[in-house]
C-alpha cells in the first residue's frame, strides 16, 4: 500500500514510503450509474509518478444507491489482495479488530534469494523445443452480440472430479488444468501445448513464520499461512506445457503435469518478459489463461481468521484487455464447478467463445466418466462435445435428391425434342438451332464411333472458340467417350504430353488448327470437321445407342501439376450432372449465358451446359468482351475479371453472374450484389466438378460460400482426418456424388488425395484448402495450405490478409507477400484507395500481427493466364519506394527504438508501419514502453496508449502530446 513507482534514466524503479496516511482520501461522486462510474474510473488509470496506486470514492447515483469503490493497480494487488483489503475494511467498519498481516518484504526476500541462473535454466529447459500454442482467430469484430455472461455450469460434479483426481495422485487443481491444456489441444490441434497459468504463490517457503504461529494454531502447514495472509501481489502468471503423447496413458500424463506444477513454484517469479526469451520461442508462447480459483471453504480451512466479504451484487463482464481468451474455474456454492471466460471480440464470436468452454465442460465430463481411467489413452479425448457433433454433421451434408437426367448430354437432348428450333449456339453473328446442333452432332458421333470411340475411351476436341466446339463436345459424349477439351493456342509439346497422357484415341479439330496439328506429329486419327460440312452431310438414320453409365467419364480437364507437367482430371456423368442442375431455375429456357471462360478451363463447363441443358443459348465471346457480355443473361468469371468490367450498369441484360476461383472483394461483392443482378459465389476445385458451394451475396455482408449443394458433403478436418470443432481452422475435404475417381496415371497422388470417407462412405477428395465452418451453418475460405506461412513465430494466412484488404469498400483486388522473411506486403488496385483508411479497415477485422507492414497500390494487379492474381509478377515488384519517409526527428529516433528491440532494419521501418506488422508484441511492446520512457522523457506514457497507437507516427505523436 505504501509503494509508488518513478521513472529515472536508468528506468522505472518502486519507492517504498515510510508512511503514507496523509496521501489516502477519500472522494465523494455522484454518477447516472455505478457503470457510468467504474468505466471513467477505469480510463483514468494510473500512471508512473502517481502518488498511490488506490483509489477509494463513494458514489452516489441517481437511484440513491450508495456504493464504495476501490480502485487498485494489479502491480500491487492480486485477488486475494483485494479481498484482504475488502475483509479488513468491512471488520474496520464493523469496529472490529485488524488481524495483522506479515511484512511483503519477506517474499521480496525469498525471491531476491533464488538464483536467477537456475531459474533462467529451469524454463530453458522446461520450453525447450516448444514453438508455444495459439488459439486462432474465428471472426472480428467490435462487441459481442451477446451480453449474456459467458459461463458454463460444469455438468460434472466437484465431488466427481476430485474423486477421479484423488485416485490419480493428482489434485482438483491438476485434473481440470489438464481439461483446459486438452481443449486448447482440441482447438489447435497441436499435441504440445502451452498456456498461461495464474500461480497464487501463496505457498512459497519465507522467513519469520514463528512470529505468526501465535496467531495459526490450529493450522498444519505454517509456511502456507504465512503468505496465505500476506498482503501484496504475489499471484504471477508463468507458462503451463502439458505434451500428449499419444502412446502414453492419461494417468502417466497428469501424473507428470502434478509434477511440473511442483516444479514451477521455486521460479513463478520470473517475469513473462524473460521466460519468453529464454524459451528461444519467436513471436507469443500463449494467448490463453487458464486460472483455477480456490473456493471459500478451502480458503478459510487454510485460515482460521478467514474473512468472507459479503457482495449484494456480482457484475460480469465476458471482455479480456490483455488476452484472447481467459478461463477461469471457480467452484460453486454446492457442489458444482463454474467455468467463466473472458474472451476478445477481435478474435471471436460471444457463440465462439461459449462454444469452447461447452468443450471444456465436454472434456472434464469425458476425464470423470471413463471406466478405466488407470488404463486410457490419449485418444480418449479425441472426439467433439455432442452439440458440436450434432450441429456438424447437419452442416456437412448436403439435400439428398434425385438427379433428373443420368447422362451430361441428356438435358440437351431432352430439350432438343421438345423445342429444337430454339437457339442454342452463337457465335460471331451465326445462330444454331438445338435441332441443329443435335443432328450435326450425331453425324460427328457416327464418325467418331467408326474410329473406335466409345464407353471408356476419350476423344481430344482441339479448338479456339467457334460453332464446331460444343458440337464436337457433344458428338464424344453421344458416342460413349469422354471429351478432353483443349484450347489450339496451347503450345504443341503440352498437347502432345495431355494426348499421350490420357491415351486419347482421336482428336477433333477444325481446318484453322492444322497448323497445330502437324507441330505435334501425331498417331491418332484426327478429324477435321465443319458446321457446314456437317450440315450438308446425309442425316443419321439410326442413332447410337451407347451403354454409358452415370459413372463414366464425361469429360476430363488438365490442370497445372507439381511435377511440371499438367495432370488429368476425369469427371464422371452423375457429378458433372449434379453441378448442372443446382440452381437451374437461375437460368430459364431463353437465358443467354456467355461462353467465357478458357476451353481448357473446367469453368467452360459451367458454361456450357448450363446453357444447353435446360434452353439456353450458348453465345461464344468474341474479341469485343464488352459487347459479348452485354448481350448475355448469365456470365460466369473470376473476381478478377469482374473487377476490368467496370460498372454493372452497363450491362442491363445480365441476370445472374456467378464468381469463383478466387476471393471475392467486398468492393466489386457490393458493386455487383447492390446491382441488378443476382450475385453468386461458387466454390468447387475441378476434381469435384467445378462446384460444391453456392451462395448469393449481398452488399456489406460477409462473403461465404454458403452450404454444399445436393449430394455433396464437405468436412474442415485435421491433419488426422477428424473434424475440427466449429469456427477453427482445418483443412476442406469434400465428399458425395462429386467427388472424381482420380487422377490420370498418378497413383500416389490420387491415393494421397482422395481418401475414403469415414463419414458417409464413398470416396472424399483433400481439397489442399483452409476453411471453417460458421455458427451460421455456411462455410468460409480461408486460403491454401500452400500459401499459409510462418512470420515471427505467427501462423498467417495470406490470403486470409487479401481477403481483409478486399473488405474495403473501393478495393478491386488484393493480394499479400512475405517480403525478406520479415514483414507482408499488401498490394492492392486502385492506387487511389487511401492507405490509411485500408489499414484501418484491415486493423479492424485481423489482429496486429497479420497487418501488413508495407503497402503498395497500383493502378491494377497483374493477372496470370487463368484470369486470377499473378503473384509471381508481384514479387519481382520493388516495394522500397513505398515506405512512408520519417519526417521528425522523433520518428527517427523511435524508429531506432524498435529496430533495437525487434532486431531488425531501421530501413524497413516508414511512419505508417505498425509497431506489430514487424514482429512486435505485447512483450516487447514493454521494452519499447521502458526505452521511450529513459531515451524520450515520457514518463507519463502509459502501456496502454502505446497499445492503443501502433503506428510509428501516431506512437510518435504521444511524445510530442
Amino acid at each position: 500500500l505504501r509503494t509508488t513507482f518513478v521513472s529515472t534514466p536508468a528506468g522505472v524503479f518502486q519507492v517504498i514510503h515510510q508512511d503514507m496516511s496523509k496521501d489516502a482520501k477519500l472522494a465523494q461522486v455522484t454518477a447516472k450509474s455505478l457503470d457510468e462510474f467504474t468505466t471513467q474510473d477505469r480510463e483514468r488509470g494510473f500512471h508512473v509518478g502517481d502518488r498511490m496506486f488506490l483509489r477509494m470514492t463513494v458514489v452516489a447515483t441517481a437511484s440513491s444507491d450508495r456504493f464504495l469503490v476501490l480502485t487498485m493497480h494489479h502491480v500491487l494487488y492480486d485477488s486475494h489482495a483485494a479481498h484482504f483489503v475488502m475483509s479488513d475494511f468491512q471488520r474496520l467498519y464493523q469496529t472490529l479488530p485488524v488481524v495483522p498481516r506479515p511484512p511483503f518484504r519477506h517474499v521480496m526476500d525469498f525471491i531476491l534469494a533464488q538464483d536467477p541462473a537456475v531459474t533462467k535454466a529451469f524454463w530453458q529447459t522446461y520450453l525447450g523445443g516448444s514453438s508455444g500454442t495459439l488459439l486462432g482467430v474465428e471472426v472480428a469484430s467490435t462487441s459481442f452480440e451477446n451480453t449474456e455472461p459467458l459461463c458454463v455450469r460444469a455438468a460434472t460434479s466437484r465431488s466427481k472430479l476430485a474423486e477421479i483426481a484423488a485416485a490419480a495422485n493428482v489434485t482438483l487443481a491438476t485434473l481440470v488444468q489438464f481439461g483446459w491444456a486438452a481443449t486448447l489441444r482440441r482447438y489447435t490441434r497441436q499435441t504440445d501445448i502451452v498456456f498461461g497459468q495464474v500461480l497464487a504463490n501463496r505457498n512459497i517457503p519465507v522467513q519469520g513464520v514463528e512470529r505468526y504461529r501465535k496467531l495459526h494454531s490450529t493450522i498444519s502447514s505454517l509456511l502456507r499461512i504465512f503468505s496465505t495472509r500476506m498482503m501484496g501481489a504475489v499471484m504471477s502468471s508463468v507458462p503451463s506445457r502439458v505434451q500428449f503423447d499419444a502412446n502414453t496413458k492419461l494417468a502417466t500424463l497428469l501424473g507428470a503435469l502434478e509434477g511440473s506444477n511442483r516444479d514451477v513454484i521455486p521460479h513463478g517469479h520470473a517475469s513473462l518478459v524473460d521466460i519468453k526469451q529464454w524459451s528461444g520461442v519467436e513471436g507469443e508462447l500463449f494467448n490463453t489463461l487458464f486460472a483455477f480459483v480456490e473456493s471459500q471453504a478451502t480458503l478459510e480451512s487454510q485460515c482460521d481468521e478467514f474473512e468472507a466479504v459479503d457482495s449484494s451484487e456480482t457484475r460480469h463482464t465476458n471482455t479480456s484487455d490483455y488476452y484472447p481468451y481467459e478461463v477461469i474455474v471457480v467452484p460453486a456454492t454446492d457442489d458444482g464447478l463454474e467455468l467463466h471466460a473472458l474472451a476478445s471480440p477481435n478474435h471471436m464470436s460471444w457463440t465462439h467463445a461459449h462454444s469452447i468452454l461447452v468443450e471444456f465442460d465436454d472434456l472434464l465430463a469425458t476425464l470423470a466418466n471413463l471406466p478405466n481411467f488407470a488404463e486410457a489413452s490419449v485418444d480418449v479425448l479425441d472426439g467433439l462435445s455432442g452439440s458440436q457433433t450434432h450441429f456438424i454433421n447437419e452442416c456437412a451434408l448436403g439435400p439428398q435428391v434425385e438427379l433428373p437426367f443420368a447422362l451430361l448430354h441428356h438435358g440437351f437432348e431432352a430439350h432438343t425434342s421438345k423445342y429444337p428450333m430454339d437457339p442454342a449456339v452463337e457465335f460471331n453473328g451465326l445462330v444454331l438451332t438445338y435441332g441443329e446442333v443435335n443432328d450435326q452432332s450425331n453425324k460427328l458421333a457416327r464418325q467418331l464411333a467408326e474410329l473406335g470411340a466409345g464407353v471408356g475411351s476419350r476423344v481430344a476436341v482441339i479448338m479456339e472458340r467457334c460453332l464446331e466446339f460444343p458440337i464436337a463436345m457433344l458428338a464424344v459424349l453421344k458416342a460413349g467417350a469422354a471429351m478432353i477439351p483443349l484450347d489450339a493456342t496451347f503450345p504443341a509439346h503440352r498437347l502432345s504430353y495431355i494426348l499421350d497422357d490420357a491415351d486419347a484415341v482421336a482428336v477433333i479439330t477444325t481446318e484453322a488448327n492444322d497448323y497445330r496439328i502437324d507441330e505435334m506429329e501425331l498417331s491418332i486419327p484426327v478429324v477435321f470437321t465443319s458446321s457446314n460440312d456437317l450440315a450438308k452431310a446425309p442425316p443419321v438414320t439410326q442413332h447410337l445407342t451407347a451403354l454409358t453409365s452415370p459413372k463414366d467419364e464425361a469429360y476430363v480437364v488438365y490442370t497445372s501439376g507439381s511435377t511440371g507437367h499438367p495432370k488429368g482430371v476425369p469427371v464422371v456423368h452423375d457429378a458433372a450432372v449434379n453441378v448442372i442442375v443446382n440452381r437451374s431455375s437461375d437460368i430459364p429456357r431463353g437465358s443467354r449465358v456467355v461462353q467465357f471462360m478458357a476451353i481448357g478451363f473446367d469453368g467452360c463447363q459451367w458454361e456450357t451446359w448450363k446453357a444447353l441443358s435446360f434452353g439456353g443459348t450458348l453465345v461464344l465471346r468474341q474479341s469485343d468482351v464488352l459487347a459479348t457480355v452485354a448481350s448475355a443473361n448469365v456470365l460466369s468469371c473470376t473476381p478478377t475479371a469482374l473487377a476490368l468490367l467496370g460498372d454493372p450498369a452497363q450491362f442491363p441484360r445480365l441476370k445472374v453472374v456467378a464468381v469463383g476461383g478466387e476471393a471475392m472483394p467486398m468492393a466489386i461483392n457490393n458493386l455487383w450484389a447492390s446491382s441488378h443482378v443476382t450475385l453468386l459465389n461458387c466454390y468447387g476445385p475441378t476434381e469435384c466438378a467445378i462446384e460444391s458451394h453456392v451462395k448469393e451475396l449481398h452488399p456489406n455482408a460477409a462473403v461465404t460460400i454458403g452450404a454444399p449443394i445436393q449430394n455433396t458433403a464437405c468436412y474442415i478436418l485435421d491433419k488426422w482426418q477428424k473434424p475440427v470443432p466449429v469456427g477453427v481452422e482445418g483443412e476442406m475435404y469434400l465428399g458425395g456424388v462429386c467427388v472424381s475417381p482420380g487422377y490420370i496415371n498418378r497413383p500416389l497422388e490420387t491415393e494421397s488425395h482422395f481418401v475414403p470417407d469415414p463419414f458417409a462412405g464413398g470416396s472424399m477428395y483433400r481439397t489442399g484448402d483452409i476453411g471453417r465452418l460458421q455458427w451460421n451453418g455456411e462455410f468460409e475460405v480461408i486460403g491454401r495450405q500452400d500459401t499459409q506461412v510462418k512470420l515471427k513465430g505467427y501462423r498467417i494466412e495470406l490470403d486470409e490478409v487479401a481477403d481483409a484488404m478486399q473488405q474495403h469498400p473501393l478495393v478491386t483486388s488484393a493480394a499479400v507477400l512475405v517480403k525478406n522473411n520479415t514483414h507482408l506486403v499488401g498490394y492492392y488496385a486502385p492506387s487511389t484507395v487511401s492507405v490509411d483508411d485500408l489499414r484501418a479497415v484491415v486493423e479492424d477485422l485481423l489482429p496486429p500481427f497479420m497487418v501488413p507492414a508495407v503497402w503498395m497500390g497500383m493502378t491494377e494487379l497483374p493477372q496470370n493466364a487463368n484470369g486470377k492474381i499473378d503473384k509471381k509478377a508481384l514479387a519481382r515488384v520493388d516495394v522500397s519506394v513505398h515506405l512512408e519517409r520519417l519526417e521528425s526527428e522523433t520518428e527517427k529516433a523511435l524508429a531506432e527504438i524498435w529496430a533495437t528491440v525487434l532486431n531488425i532494419d531501421a530501413t524497413t521501418i516508414g511512419r505508417n508501419t505498425s509497431f506489430f506488422a514487424v514482429g512486435g508484441d505485447s512483450i516487447s511492446t514493454l521494452k519499447v514502453l521502458n526505452c521511450m520512457q529513459r531515451q524520450l522523457g515520457m514518463t507519463k506514457l502509459t502501456l496502454s496508449a502505446i497499445l492503443k497507437h501502433p503506428k510509428l507516427s501516431d506512437m510518435a505523436a504521444l511524445v510530442v502530446c
